[in-house]
Order: structure tokens, then C-alpha cells, then sequence
């Protein structure tokens, strides 16, 4: 078993989810054998949607710490706060490629949040190409977002949407579990 911890910190992941209890998490509690089964052994994708605040984030974090644990490093994880600025520092300095082959060659890749913000026909050219190749290596993906799914396929397009949906979908239909009592 390797230490996950110290590899989602090199992941640069939020200390809030390096505390937290992901047996016991209200969103990742129902899904748990779903999450181990798929972080131990990754096959095809999975799409996760829903609303703000229900759990998507922790349960892709689990699914990273197992997957972690189980293999090491290897593993990325871009949120689209770290994803889009880093395609768009590379892009400007003449050298995309570098962070396209880290995502289209990692053994797992994570994507969450995508659909946050303004997507320019540049950034959804490059994503397309990182998620076709993997789509063609049958490399797995997880991607989360909180658009549903017809709005998720007018702000991605065709080619996107159906290489993402090619797995397993799970829809996040719980409450926003960062406002407790509302």
C-alpha cells in the first residue's frame, strides 16, 4: 500500500480533503463499494452531475486516494481553477503538448468542475484531443460537473460528451451538504 495522503498533497489537493472521513461522507457513504471497486480497478469512465455541494469533489477525491493507495503515483488531478490557467500558461508559451501528454498518458485522470467559467473554442479543441486519445487508448477518465447533462453537451459539444458518457454515469441528487440545515 502506498501513503495517498502524501500523494494527493503532491497533487496539490486541499488540506480540507486530506481531513475528512470519506467512509463516513453523506455523498461517498451510499456510492462506497461503487468507489473502491473503481479506484482499485478503473475501467471506461465515469461522469458525475449534479448541483452545487453534493459530494462529487469528495467522492472523485476518494476515488483518487484508492486509486493512490492501491498503485501509487500516477494518477492526475486538475480542477478547472488548476486546468484551465495551466492549458492556457502552456498555450501562450508555446507548449501544450507537454501538459496534454501528462493527461492523456496518466492511468486514471480526473477532471473536476468542468463547465466552470467561460470555455473557449481553443481550451474545448485541446480537451477534445486529451479525451479522445484517451478515449482511444481506453484510458479511464472521471469527470465531474455541475451542469447537467444537455447543458454540459451545448458547452462541450458531440465529440466530448459522448467519449465522456462511454461508462458509467452517477447522478449527484442530494442537497448542498456545505449548507447544513437549509
Amino acid at each position: 500500500m502506498h501513503d495517498w495522503k502524501k500523494i494527493l498533497e503532491q497533487q496539490d489537493i486541499s488540506p480540507r480533503y486530506l481531513k475528512m472521513d470519506f467512509k463516513n461522507h453523506p455523498a461517498t457513504k451510499p456510492r462506497w463499494n461503487k468507489i473502491i471497486a473503481y479506484g482499485e480497478n478503473p475501467k471506461g469512465n465515469v461522469f458525475m452531475s449534479g448541483s452545487c455541494g453534493n459530494g462529487k469533489t469528495v467522492t472523485a477525491v476518494t476515488i483518487f486516494a484508492v486509486f493512490a493507495s492501491r498503485h501509487g503515483l500516477g494518477c492526475r488531478f486538475y480542477n478547472a481553477e488548476t486546468l484551465y490557467p495551466a492549458w492556457l500558461w502552456e498555450a501562450k508559451n508555446g507548449n501544450v503538448g507537454d501538459l496534454s501528454r501528462r493527461l492523456s498518458d496518466s492511468p486514471l485522470l480526473i477532471l473536476d468542475d468542468l463547465g466552470q467559467g467561460d470555455i473557449s473554442d481553443g481550451l474545448k479543441r485541446w480537451l477534445y484531443s486529451v479525451i479522445n486519445r484517451r478515449w482511444e487508448f481506453e484510458k479511464p477518465l472521471v469527470c465531474t460537473t455541475n451542469l447537467k447533462s444537455p447543458e454540459f453537451r451545448d458547452v462541450f459539444g458531440d465529440a466530448i460528451f459522448s467519449r465522456l458518457l462511454d461508462g458509467e454515469v452517477w447522478k449527484f441528487e442530494e442537497r448542498d451538504h456545505r449548507l447544513p440545515g437549509l
